[in-house]
């Protein structure tokens, strides 16, 4: 399996973070006759984390596939085969 497959896979583990840590925000917001804003201050720091954090892997594995692209595009012109 390639290299590619794991970053793609640990992308998708952040994105599902993403999702839970949306459902205690919307706790925080909606439900403060509850809950005291302090109990989800951890939230915010982890929302700002991970969303950083994917979106440097977008950006990487986005590099990635361009590149791969290219190297691709590269050895078809030199083997003669036309894209």
């Amino acid at each position: 399996m390639s290299n590619l497959a794991f970053q793609i896979e640990a992308v998708h583990t952040k994105s599902q973070k993403l999702r839970d840590l949306q459902h205690a925000l919307y706790a925080a917001f909606y439900c403060q006759d509850q809950y005291s804003h302090e109990e989800f201050e951890w939230a915010f720091i982890l929302l700002d984390e991970i969303a950083n954090d994917v979106m440097h892997d977008m950006k990487d594995l986005t590099d990635i596939a361009f590149d791969e692209a290219r190297e691709r595009k590269k050895q078809a012109e030199e083997s003669g085969v036309t894209a």
